[in-house]
């Protein structure tokens, strides 16, 4: 697991925040959850010759577990939350959910994104060329971004698909899905964004094939894998979760 960079003409923006320093290990009494090894998404930054310290804005397309975990855990290299001067963009229902009993997070996570929040409403341009969307469905707030540029729309699309499988039957909702009936109606609207031309989508939980086109084809919509540089790519290690 890991997240989207995105460079602009104003700043560097984040989507999402990777698993964290963290490991999980298979448990057979949760089957939809594999074993999970985190920790090297700060690494992949570096990698790709970003310090934590340029990121100007986290934005977040939900608040599940492993979408948020370096937002609290320490950086190895100074003991400090590595992104913890960054603005931070999320929808006002997502936050909600968060902060909710029921569906929050940890809460010194919670704590943590406060004091930097801005809540962005469905359409906003928050950043230049990055659009929020309002996605329900797999969380109350879930959102997806849409960047443009030169003629070209990428759209980042969160766990509202978990899966290749759900663009061509968008119909089967994920299990960690809070509403499924949103859910469904929330993917058919996007994939009818995602299937316009110059548009690629980008799927956190797509294993090793995170973007690609989608393709109409007589019986339904498949996914077609360009061929892309990772410049803008930062991933952590290990089999991305089932949430």
């Amino acid at each position: 697991m890991g997240g989207l960079l995105v460079e602009t003409p104003t700043g560097t923006v984040l989507i999402d925040a990777g698993f964290g320093p963290r490991q999980m290990t298979a448990d057979p009494d949760t089957p939809r959850f594999g074993a999970i090894t985190g920790g090297s998404f700060l690494d992949s930054l570096t990698a790709l010759g970003v310090r934590p310290a340029q990121i100007d804005v986290l934005a977040f397309t939900h608040l599940h577990l492993d979408h948020i975990g370096w937002v609290s855990a320490p950086d190895p290299t100074t003991g400090q939350p590595p992104f913890a001067h960054a603005r931070v963009v999320m929808t006002a229902a997502e936050w909600d959910h968060g902060t909710s009993d029921e569906h929050g997070p940890f809460e010194e996570t919670m704590k943590a994104l406060e004091p930097r929040l801005e809540l962005v409403s469905d359409g906003s341009e928050f950043s230049p060329g990055i659009t929020l969307r309002s996605a329900p469905g797999h969380s109350a707030g879930h959102a997806v971004y849409e960047i443009a540029s030169n003629g070209q729309r990428l759209i980042a699309f969160g766990d509202l698909f978990h899966s290749p499988v759900q663009i061509a039957k968008p119909h089967w909702p994920a299990q960690p899905d809070i509403d499924t009936e949103r859910s469904t109606q929330s993917r058919h609207a996007i994939l009818q964004r995602l299937t316009q031309d110059n548009t690629l989508g980008f799927g956190i939980h797509f294993a090793d094939v995170t973007f690609g086109r989608v393709v109409v084809r007589e019986h339904g919509c498949a996914v077609g894998s360009p061929s892309l540089p990772t410049r803008h790519r930062a991933r952590g290690k290990g089999p991305p979760p089932n949430k």
